[in-house]
């Protein structure tokens, strides 16, 4: 997550995943003081706070940036193009729309975009190897607008990806789609992550990436 610290990895051991989704900064570095303040014992309390109206619209002003940004650069994937020229192309256009890329500096990660292509499995650094005919590209881009961050991620099929593709891109768009409909009050986020690897699991026979 952009803006933890090392200390605040280093706290969890690397035994826990902390995802933060339209926090304000100044809120994570809340967090982070308090848990470094007092002793870990296992159990960590800390108080979430309700997003104002206010700012739930400036969390959806970052993410429609985001958006944008993906259906701008989806159109740039082509045969014989890099995708560090379409990182460029990301940087430009957020930046044109008052916007700052979340990923690029973070840790030292160089560029605005994650592009993993075909079997690199997540956060692939954009560089100067050209699409061919038949690649998967997927992309996440994050956003930092009025304060919040904004972040998702599509995957994108080349001309003649095949059948296999094809299924795999099918089955992890409804599954996402049957996340968001357990996304309910009074529901918890395992909620959301069970209806995800059921259906990827056992319904269709898919493998959850776990490390």
């Amino acid at each position: 997550v952009a803006g933890v610290t090392d200390s605040f990895a280093i706290f969890f051991g690397g035994t826990s995943l902390l995802i933060l989704v339209g926090v304000v900064l100044d809120t994570l570095q809340q967090i982070e003081s308090y848990l470094l303040m007092r002793k870990y014992d296992g159990n960590v309390i800390v108080m979430i706070y309700y997003k104002t109206d206010e700012e739930i619209e400036l969390m959806r002003e970052s993410n429609l940036l985001v958006s944008k940004t993906l259906a701008h650069v989806a159109g740039l994937l082509k045969v014989g193009v890099s995708s560090k020229t379409v990182d460029k192309e990301a940087e430009d256009f957020i930046r044109s729309h008052g916007g700052v890329p979340g990923f690029k500096g973070y840790r030292g990660f160089p560029a605005s975009l994650c592009m993993s292509v075909n079997d690199a499995v997540v956060h692939g650094i954009p560089n100067s190897t050209v699409y061919t005919d038949g690649d998967v590209v997927s992309i996440d881009c994050g956003v930092i607008l009025n304060g919040f961050y904004g972040d998702a991620a599509f995957t994108f099929a080349f001309k003649n990806a095949g059948e296999k593709v094809e299924k795999l891109l099918r089955v992890t768009r409804e599954s996402l789609e049957r996340g968001i409909s357990m996304a309910l009050v009074g529901n918890r986020i395992g909620d959301i992550s069970h209806a995800i690897q059921h259906f990827c699991e056992r319904v269709n026979g898919y493998g959850i990436v776990r490390e």
